[in-house]
């Protein structure tokens, strides 16, 4: 049997309502050269004869069977050892992949031997199918790393990865039952270089059922001690849970409660960067678009602030248009002048 370019991985539980329309995105997919590995984690559903129907009809499909329910972290380690491509790609039972996803990240792979780990842009769609929102990933290896340190920034589902990086066949840590993928990014971060394509590729459904949503506690938990994790690891020093949860929420916009949170935070930013800053050896170009990307985080965290603390908020603020192109403070004032007006000319 001759050796496909890429192996599809999915795992399915349950999944009978959107099965046939994720398996269709695929086997329609215009690269033709891949394997079609599909799991049946014990569904207690119609997942499993549909399953069977497609593997019939196409022989690029690799189907099996889970006596027990193991999960997604067990089954897709037991897939990739079965894998035998250049190439892994992920796809979930329920979403959809445009038909030149394949060839777009094979090629860009190809292109870029440095990269390991590819992703491409999401759109969300409903149940319906209906598009309701997108999600855009960064785009160069320096950013993504960069955002590693404050949540996921590669959709899983997505992903396309070199086979080589997971020999051995255990990509996923077994200990780890959600946001496995964000523990896996940061891992191989240290080994390759990580980017995703500027293209909405895939398409994920959100639903009530995604593990995402129905495991939604137990997935921010293991988000914030993979952060903890490898913020300490660059930093060299202890940083605590608490001031870990902290940059994770207010990443997201949620109001910290104090002033000395608020610098607190800012100041684990721009202790992240200029370590990394140092230690990476991306060019300046790469580099720039970090600088800009914390620019961003701390002026969005001082002005989501300065109505509560406006002291605190006015001190992040400061700090941004200081590091902003290394401006003439002079200059700084007058911007921080104009974005605290703006800002304050919109409180209630």
């Amino acid at each position: 049997m001759s050796r496909p370019r890429v192996s599809v991985l999915m795992s399915v539980y349950n999944g009978e309502r959107y099965l046939r329309e994720s398996v269709e995105s695929i086997l329609n997919q215009t690269f033709k050269d891949f394997e079609f590995i599909i799991v049946d984690d014990a569904s207690e559903d119609a997942s499993l004869e549909i399953l069977e129907t497609y593997r019939r009809k196409d022989t690029r499909i690799r189907l099996v069977q889970n006596a027990n329910n193991i999960g997604l972290t067990s089954s897709l380690n037991k897939v990739i050892q079965m894998s035998r491509g250049d190439y892994l790609a992920r796809q979930d039972a329920d979403d959809i992949s445009e038909s030149e996803r394949l060839v777009f990240q094979l090629r860009f792979l190809e292109d870029y031997p440095d990269v390991g780990v590819l992703g491409t842009w999401v759109a969300y769609v409903d149940k319906q199918g209906q598009r309701t929102g997108i999600w855009q990933t960064p785009t160069t290896p320096s950013l993504v790393r960069w955002s590693l340190f404050f949540g996921n920034s590669i959709a899983h589902p997505s992903v396309m990865l070199r086979s080589s990086l997971v020999e051995g066949g255990v990509a996923y840590r077994p200990e780890i039952s959600y946001a496995q993928d964000y523990d896996l990014w940061v891992r191989l971060s240290a080994k390759t270089q990580l980017t995703n394509l500027p293209e909405i590729l895939y398409l994920r459904r959100v639903h009530e059922e995604m593990i995402g949503v129905k495991h939604y506690e137990q997935q921010d938990q293991t988000v914030r001690v993979v952060m903890r994790q490898a913020i300490m690891k660059v930093l060299g020093e202890e940083v605590s849970d608490v001031l870990i949860g902290r940059l994770w929420h207010s990443s997201r916009g949620e109001l910290l409660h104090t002033p000395a949170h608020l610098e607190a935070v800012a100041t684990l930013i721009l202790d992240l960067y200029r370590i990394f800053s140092t230690k990476n050896t991306f060019g300046a170009g790469e580099l720039a678009e970090v600088k800009k990307d914390v620019v961003r985080r701390l002026k969005n965290l001082a002005l989501s602030h300065v109505g509560q603390q406006p002291s605190a908020a006015c001190r992040v603020l400061w700090q941004s248009i200081l590091l902003e192109r290394g401006l003439p403070v002079t200059t700084c004032l007058k911007m921080m002048y104009r974005f605290l007006a703006a800002k304050l000319k919109n409180l209630p």
